[in-house]
C-alpha cells in the first residue's frame, strides 16, 4: 500500500513539470546567469602590461634586399624595448611569460629610400593584445652598397721572455663589406688582433676582425655583411738565443806592409736570433760580413750584416760594427858591442878598461832600417865609488823617441868593473 502511494506521488510531479514550461525557461535563465557569474565574478578578465620586451629580428628584410636596399646603422638598434597590453582571465595571468609575447616589425613592404615608420605587430598565445607602445618605429632605409678594404694585423699583450713571433699572414688581405651606403662609407680598413700573452708556440687559427674608421675609432659591424666574416691568421713563435759574433774569422787580406792587427771588436757583441729549438742549439757563433784590410795602415770601423743560418731571424736587426785595430808592426831586434859608459865616476878614477855589452830591443819594423847604434847607449853610474872592484847595474837607452825602439833590455844587466887611478 506504501509503494503504491510514493508511486502516485511521483507521477503527479512529472506530470505536473511537464506542463509547466515556464518553470523550465526560469531554471534555464537562473542556469545563465549563475555561469556569468561565476566567469566574470569569480575569474575576471583583467588587462596587464608587460614592458621591456625585445623585438625579433625585423621580418621580410631578405624582400627588402632583394630591392637593393637595406636598413642603415646596427638593426639592433631598432629592437627597442616595446610594452604590450594584454588583457586575459585572471586565472591565466600566471601562466602567461613574457617570454611567450612575440613583438617584431616587418620591412618587405618597403619600396624606397629615406625615413620609414614601420608598424610594430604584437602576438601572445593567450588573451587579446589591447596596446602596442610605440605603434610604429623610424627606420632609415639606404641603398645597399659594397666596398673591399684592407686587412692589417695587430698584436696585444707581450710574448714570454726567450720567445720570439715572425711575420704574420693574414688571410684574406682585402674584405668585402656590405651594408647601407653610410655605413659602408664609414669604414676604412679592418684589422685582426691576436694576444701574445702566454703565447709559446706557432698561432693558426680564424680571428674575428674589426672594423676602423679614419680615426682608428670602431665601427659596428652588426648592420654589414663580409665576407668572409673572418681571417685565418698564422703567426710562427720560437724560442731566443743570444749568439756571439766573431768578427775575425770575417777578415779579408792583409794590412800594409810594415802593418799589423793588433787586435778585432765588434758591437754589440752577440745577436739574439731566433728559431727552431734543436736549430738554435748547434749554433755557437756568428760571422759577420767579410771586412776588407788589403792596404791598411791605421784602424777604422765598419757597419757589417751578419749573416744568419738559413731558417733561422734576427730579433732585433743583423747589424754589428765592426773595429779593426791596426799598427805598426813590431820585430825584435839586437845590437852589440856597444861600450858601456861609467857616468859620475870621482875626478881621478877611471876604469881599468873598456867594457862592451849588448841590448835586445823592440822597434817598428819599418824602423829598423834606419836604426843607428851610436845613438844606442849603455849606462853605469859610478858615482861617490872609490877604487876597486864595483859591481854596477847598466841601463839603455836610444836617444831617437821617433824611431819608437821600446822594452831596451841591456846584457849584462849588471858588470863588476875595476875602477882605477887616472894617474899616469
Amino acid at each position: 500500500m506504501a509503494e503504491k502511494s510514493k508511486h502516485n506521488i511521483f507521477m503527479k510531479f512529472l506530470l505536473s513539470f511537464r506542463r509547466n514550461w515556464g518553470l523550465k525557461l526560469i531554471s534555464l535563465l537562473f542556469a545563465v546567469l549563475l555561469w556569468n557569474y561565476v566567469i566574470v565574478e569569480v575569474n575576471p578578465r583583467r588587462t596587464v602590461s608587460y614592458n621591456n620586451i625585445v623585438m625579433e629580428q625585423p621580418h621580410g628584410f631578405p624582400q627588402l634586399k632583394s630591392t637593393g636596399l637595406t636598413v642603415e646603422g646596427d638593426l639592433s638598434g631598432y629592437l627597442k624595448n616595446v610594452s604590450v597590453s594584454i588583457e586575459l582571465p585572471r586565472n591565466e595571468v600566471q601562466l602567461l611569460k613574457q617570454s611567450d609575447i612575440r613583438v617584431w616589425i616587418d620591412l618587405s613592404g618597403i619600396t624606397q629610400e629615406g625615413k620609414q615608420n614601420v608598424k610594430v605587430t604584437a602576438e601572445s598565445p593567450r588573451g587579446t593584445i589591447k596596446g602596442i607602445t610605440p605603434e610604429t618605429i623610424s627606420v632609415t632605409v639606404e641603398k645597399i652598397a659594397k666596398r673591399d678594404v684592407p686587412v692589417s694585423f695587430e698584436t696585444t699583450g707581450e710574448l714570454p721572455a726567450g720567445y720570439w713571433a715572425g711575420i704574420a699572414q693574414v688571410t684574406p688581405s682585402l674584405l668585402q663589406i656590405s651594408g647601407a651606403v653610410s655605413d659602408v662609407e664609414k669604414v676604412d680598413k679592418a684589422v685582426v688582433r691576436v694576444s701574445l700573452d702566454n703565447l709559446t708556440k706557432d698561432f693558426s687559427s680564424a680571428v674575428d676582425f674589426i672594423l676602423l674608421d679614419r680615426n682608428a675609432g670602431t665601427v659596428s659591424a652588426a648592420g654589414l655583411e663580409s665576407n668572409p666574416t673572418n681571417c685565418i691568421v698564422s703567426l710562427p713563435v720560437f724560442p731566443t738565443k743570444a749568439v756571439p759574433v766573431d768578427a775575425g774569422m770575417s777578415l779579408n787580406g792583409s794590412a800594409a806592409k810594415g802593418y799589423e792587427v793588433l787586435g778585432v771588436s765588434v758591437s754589440p757583441g752577440s745577436i739574439e736570433i731566433a728559431g727552431p729549438a734543436g736549430m738554435l742549439a748547434g749554433i755557437s757563433s756568428l760571422i759577420p760580413g767579410r771586412t776588407e784590410i788589403d792596404g791598411a795602415k791605421g784602424s777604422f770601423s765598419k757597419i757589417q750584416a751578419v749573416e744568419l743560418p738559413s731558417g733561422t731571424y734576427a730579433v732585433a736587426g743583423t747589424s754589428v760594427t765592426v773595429t779593426i785595430r791596426i799598427g805598426l808592426k813590431m820585430t825584435t831586434s839586437t845590437m852589440s858591442d856597444l861600450p858601456i859608459e861609467f857616468t859620475g865616476l870621482t875626478s881621478g878614477l877611471k876604469p881599468d878598461k873598456a867594457y862592451y855589452g849588448s841590448v835586445t830591443f823592440s822597434c817598428p819594423e819599418l824602423s829598423v832600417p834606419g836604426l843607428d847604434s851610436s845613438r844606442m847607449h849603455l849606462k853605469a853610474d859610478a858615482a861617490g865609488l872609490g877604487a876597486g872592484a864595483q859591481a854596477l847595474s847598466v841601463t839603455a837607452s836610444y836617444d831617437d823617441p821617433e824611431a819608437g825602439v821600446v822594452d831596451i833590455v841591456p846584457n849584462p844587466a849588471q858588470i863588476t868593473v875595476k875602477i882605477v887611478s887616472a894617474a899616469p
